[in-house]
């Protein structure tokens, strides 16, 4: 009788530990109920294997849209159109009590201008903003000569105010051309900064685009 017992306690605890089945439901109309057992792995139907074909393809076309979206492009609003003419007014007024000199008198004067400034270190390289503004004042030359526009270019690292070349997608920032060079005490030739930039111009405007 003990041992009758026993063998039964056994038996109850071996169908009680036995892994469990789940039943995966059909996927579609003529499919046939697939029972599978935990650890096992269902059979692949063919409508799985065209979902994961389409969403394959779904992922590489976000991918690609991803890319095409790292960077636009805004009009100025009314605050950058006043902080540029501030920045502008601000550097004329140091030009004229230090040397009794403006700018607005023509772009050869304008950029002798800025050359002098730096030279004479009137300006020193944590004023960025003052650095900037001759930025500005040599890009304003380079909008008005060259047909370009002025626009707010917004990528990963920020916003930046940019001189857009039209229907050709691409950019130059002259407002930074100036400050990256003085505040590592580089050498700057503001005639030669400005020729590099007028010929970027022509060699972008030959160019074929293909939207």
């Amino acid at each position: 009788m003990v041992l009758g017992g026993a063998t039964q306690l056994k038996e109850d605890l071996r169908v009680k530990h036995k892994a469990p089945e789940r039943e995966t439901l059909p996927r579609g109309a003529g499919q046939k109920r697939i029972i599978t057992k935990l650890g096992e792995s269902p059979l692949t139907t063919q409508g799985e294997t065209t979902m994961k074909a389409v969403a394959t393809v779904l992922l590489c076309l976000f991918a690609i849209v991803g890319n095409a979206a790292q960077w636009r492009t805004d009009p100025l609003t009314p605050l950058d159109r006043q902080y540029m003419e501030q920045r502008q007014q601000e550097l004329n007024s140091l030009a004229q009590m230090s040397m009794g000199r403006s700018f607005g008198h023509g772009r050869d004067s304008d950029l002798r201008l800025i050359q002098e400034i730096l030279d004479r270190k009137l300006v020193k390289k944590d004023e960025i903003a003052k650095l900037q503004a001759m930025g500005i004042i040599m890009g304003e030359h380079l909008r008005r000569e060259n047909g370009l526009r002025w626009v707010i270019y917004v990528d990963a690292k920020g916003r930046s105010r940019a001189l857009e070349v039209p229907a050709k997608d691409e950019f130059l920032f002259p407002v930074t051309q100036i400050s990256s060079r003085v505040i590592v005490d580089a050498d700057v030739d503001v005639k030669a900064i400005y020729q590099r930039l007028e010929k970027e111009i022509t060699e972008i405007k030959k160019k074929i685009i293909v939207r």
